[in-house]
């Protein structure tokens, strides 16, 4: 299984945003609370593993590929499967 350390903080800075402001994701459905989401939009705090993981899983699998490219989209998939 693929460890979610690998990521770099700022493609999940970058996945973050995109969830929240083109899909309209809540802090309800990330699992946090409104002072987190605006603490790492403003990159005041950093995205956890979790909070990844719930992205990947949250988020439609064709977003995640043009987010990340066919290259890179192993990693990224490896943390949404839940058989992992």
């Amino acid at each position: 299984m693929l460890d979610p350390k690998e990521i770099p903080q700022e493609k999940r800075y970058e996945l973050f945003k995109l969830a929240v402001e083109k899909y309209g994701l809540k802090p309800k459905d990330l699992g946090i609370d409104r002072t987190t989401k605006y603490k790492i939009l403003r990159k005041q705090r950093k995205v956890s593993d979790r909070l990844l993981k719930t992205l990947v899983q949250l988020l439609p699998k064709q977003t995640i590929l043009d987010f990340c490219g066919p290259a890179s989209t192993a990693p990224l998939q490896s943390l949404a499967d839940p058989t992992e």
